[in-house]
């Protein structure tokens, strides 16, 4: 509980516009939550699996919960529920066939390496 109270609301703040690309910055959130994990089972054997006390605790990985954070704030905006321009460089595909539904966009390219991961929200 204090865990998800005071612990995660930190890892997760503005986590949609700011997410980590790197498998580094990724795994450091993630060590995170596994270390609090075996805090909060109280399973401090190195043999125990994280990822069972996970499931059993019921807790998304911080990635899914940051991915699904994106994917709101996107529908927010798109939607305008959130008074937000939305970015010229997003723009919704016009064509629909019938394997794909109408809410596709176009995927944004860059040039440079600078922000190949961003979100595009900010």
């Amino acid at each position: 509980m204090l865990y998800k109270t005071l612990v995660r609301p930190k890892l997760e703040y503005a986590a949609s516009t700011w997410a980590p690309n790197t498998a580094t910055d990724i795994n450091t959130l993630e060590s995170v939550q596994r270390k609090a994990a075996r805090f909060v089972t109280g399973t401090y054997d190195s043999r125990a699996s994280v990822t069972k006390l996970l499931q059993t605790l019921q807790w998304d990985s911080l990635k899914t919960r940051r991915d699904m954070a994106t994917l709101k704030m996107f529908y927010k905006i798109h939607n305008n529920i959130l008074r937000v321009n939305f970015p010229a460089c997003i723009v919704p595909l016009r064509t629909v066939t019938r394997c794909e539904h109408s809410y596709r966009f176009r995927q944004v390219s860059t040039k440079t390496k600078a922000f190949p991961h961003s979100s595009g929200l900010i």
